[in-house]
């Protein structure tokens, strides 16, 4: 038997036994399992607590799937696997960068897809990892989503504990315990075991020589199993968890009643061994009499180590192998052919490896473009006879970030530029599908930029996704710059009827921008009121015309009939019309043509009436001259501002001066009939013709004239 020395703090010696290096720890752990379990009735939880393996394992597994993102929203049930697609497992030898497999990364394997897109990587050990999916014929992946890394800890690389088989921390001390002396002559126990799978451990032993043990939580290896020979002993045992028969020495195939040992995801048996001479281990799985299958250990001589059975070694038995989702019996056999050979087995249970997911996401490249073009008639529709694609223009492609279909310079993530060439076109290619917003930048429209003077058609954009060609999508001017609404890309189902027949393209995200102008009319006069005959050319009108936009105005006409002869009121008429910088007036149809107007420039007409003497007093002479005809779409600033009246006063301004003479002075009393005559003169001497002019002259009234004094007549 082996001796356990202890020292006065309880520790246990195991310098005369060295394969036992290590164990204190465990023991000291299942001392505190003890403790906590109290009187040993314990609640379900505590039977499945997580134990902490002495050495690492193996029990990383990386898998995922490389799979067609159609709708650029990661995986989803609509997205087609991808078959073929070669992915990279690569181990991170200390810089924790990917080097391209150089370096010190080191390849641990590489496989292919199969039809369902998967791939996976087994026992792998704690570490950095990179797993890189090779690109695909035909198709692209998101930047920077080619690799992943996989960080396993040393925990994680210990797997996940599924189903708990037995921890051998029951029954409580003394323990289950049973001894052979008799060679070849078997004994066994059962008992009640509310820890174990089933509730009941059956143990059977037998020696072939000499005097063995095996014990189940004895007092000196508490929470282990414990096989112990005496020096020149040897001989075997088995332990079996077969449901609460009440028996050990028949097994009962069918006894945990189709225990599903891969509930929790579980691959394979964990447990920890040590011994001091090689034994073989032996497990066998039952589903019912018929099914079985054994996995068979030879263990060399080793300190207390940790080991994983994956059900995937076993070996089939009897009939078509056990099905490890419907366990009948479970037994466990050690085969101790040395003699004085001592093992120790830790806790057996379901374990499963510790998973990590490294999706990828593939695409086919996605092509968005089409058209900026001089809406010249703000129609909203690219007009091929008339109408003109820009060229030059600068653009760039926002992804919709935040998905709310609006654009938010903030937070949506800027993919690309280019500028428009060969007749306004412009293309964005490789996107995968996604929601996606166009900007014509802002410096377009700078002081000599290209769309200087333009803006965005007018009405209500087309929404994008209605896919309608050459027609206006773009969205509202924000800022300075003109962003598209939102459009939503996928794979295969772009249109066909939109310049090309690619599912995979769309070519009808246009923009229709018109160049505006804004035309100022005014009119001044030189005088009001205008004094009716003051003079030729008395009234002169200054007409000024400015063009206020940022863009060249052509075709500059405006019409001001009021002063054609036609139109004039009595008493007025044309004298002359003399326009700036080589401008005509008609004096028929009264329209001054302009022509080419320059941004900021302005036009003058002088017009020139002459209000003569006859004019009507407190005549008004209304005179409106408006815009008659540009080229460009012409936008006021100000509403009505191409539009201009003035109106004029006409005042007369007479003077009458009257004068009277006599023939005689003095006149010789009886001289003759009429000797005495007045002369009366009245004169105008101001502007205006004067009417209804009267005189009064009473002193020459019969009863006003002096005695021998005779009216004789008045011409």
């Amino acid at each position: 038997m082996i001796e356990i020395k202890k020292f006065s703090k309880g520790k246990i010696h195991m310098t005369q036994y060295p394969w036992l290096a290590g164990i204190e720890r465990i023991l000291d752990r299942n001392r505190r399992r003890r403790r906590s379990h109290g009187d040993l009735r314990v609640a379900a939880a505590e039977l499945l607590e997580t134990k902490v393996l002495l050495t690492a394992n193996t029990l990383g597994l990386i898998q995922g799937i490389a799979f067609d993102d159609v709708s650029g929203n990661g995986l989803s049930v609509d997205d087609p696997m991808l078959n073929a697609a070669s992915v990279q497992l690569y181990r991170d030898g200390g810089n924790l960068l990917f080097d391209d497999g150089n370096v010190d990364d080191t390849l641990i394997g590489s496989m292919t897809t199969g039809p369902a897109g998967t791939f996976a990587f087994s026992d792998l050990t704690a570490g950095r990892y990179f797993v890189r999916q090779q690109s695909l014929v035909g198709y692209l992946q998101p930047v920077g989503e080619n690799v992943i890394t996989v960080d396993i800890s040393a925990v994680q690389a210990l797997g996940t504990s599924g189903i708990l088989i037995d921890d051998f921390s029951l029954p409580a001390d003394p323990g289950q315990k049973l001894s052979s002396t008799v060679a070849n002559v078997p004994i066994s126990s059962f008992l009640p075991i509310a820890a174990a799978i089933g509730g009941e451990r059956d143990m059977v032993l037998t020696a072939t020589a000499g005097s063995i043990t095996l014990e189940a939580n004895g007092a000196a290896f508490p929470g282990f199993l414990n096989y112990n020979a005496n020096f020149g002993a040897t001989g075997r045992s088995r332990v079996v968890w077969d449901g609460a028969d009440n028996n050990a020495t028949t097994l009962s195939p069918s006894g945990l009643a189709s225990k599903d040992l891969t509930a929790l995801g579980e691959t394979g048996f964990q447990f920890s061994i040590g011994s001091n001479q090689a034994v073989t281990l032996t497990l066998i799985v039952h589903t019912g009499p018929a099914n079985s299958s054994t996995a068979t250990l030879n263990l060399v001589a080793t300190d207390v180590d940790s080991f994983f059975v994956p059900y995937a070694t076993f070996v089939t038995t009897t009939g078509t192998g056990a099905n490890f989702s419907n366990v009948g019996a479970i037994e466990l056999l050690t085969e101790a052919p040395t003699a004085g050979t001592a093992t120790v087995i830790d806790g057996v249970q379901g374990q499963s490896p510790t998973r990590f997911t490294a999706n990828f996401a593939n695409f086919l490249p996605i092509t968005l473009g089409n058209l900026v073009f001089n809406d010249a008639n703000n129609n909203g529709q690219f007009d091929s006879s008339t109408e003109d694609g820009i060229n030059d223009v600068g653009l760039t492609l926002f992804e919709d970030t935040n998905g709310n279909n609006t654009f938010d310079s903030s937070t949506d993530l800027q993919l690309a530029t280019t500028t428009t060439a060969g007749g306004g076109l412009y293309e964005f290619t490789n996107l995968r599908a996604g929601t996606y917003l166009v900007r014509i930048d802002a410096s377009n429209f700078d002081v000599g930029g290209v769309l200087e003077g333009f803006q965005s058609s007018t009405g209500v954009p087309n929404d994008p996704d209605l896919v309608s060609a050459n027609d206006d999508d773009n969205g509202e001017a924000l800022g300075d710059a003109i962003v598209s609404l939102a459009i939503t890309l996928a794979n295969g189902q772009e249109p066909i009827n939109d310049g090309d027949s690619d599912a995979n393209s769309n070519q009808s995200l246009d923009f229709g921008l018109f160049s505006s102008v804004d035309i100022v009319v005014t009119k001044t006069d030189n005088a009001n009121p205008v004094i009716a005959g003051s003079g030729v050319g008395n009234l002169v009108y200054t007409l000024t015309t400015t063009n206020l936009s940022l863009s060249l105005a052509t075709d500059v006409t405006i019409n001001d009939q009021g002063v054609i002869a036609a139109n004039l009121p009595t008493g007025v008429t044309f004298v002359s019309a003399v326009g700036s910088d080589g401008s005509t007036f008609n004096t028929t149809s009264g329209v001054w043509t302009i022509g080419a107007l320059p941004p900021g420039d302005s036009r003058t007409l002088v017009l020139t009436l002459t209000v003569d003497a006859s004019a009507a007093d407190s005549l008004v002479i209304t005179n409106t001259a408006m815009l008659a005809t540009v080229n460009e779409i012409e936008v006021d600033a100000v509403q009505g501002n191409d539009i201009a009246t003035k109106t004029t006063n006409v005042d007369r301004s007479v003077d009458i001066l009257v004068t009277k003479t006599g023939n005689e002075n003095p006149v010789i009393a009886g001289s003759s009939v009429g000797n005495l005559v007045y002369t009366v003169t009245a004169t105008n001497a101001g502007f205006s013709n004067a009417s209804g002019v009267t005189m009064s002259d009473f002193d020459l009234q019969a009863a006003n004239l002096p005695a021998g004094v005779t009216f004789v007549s008045a011409v």
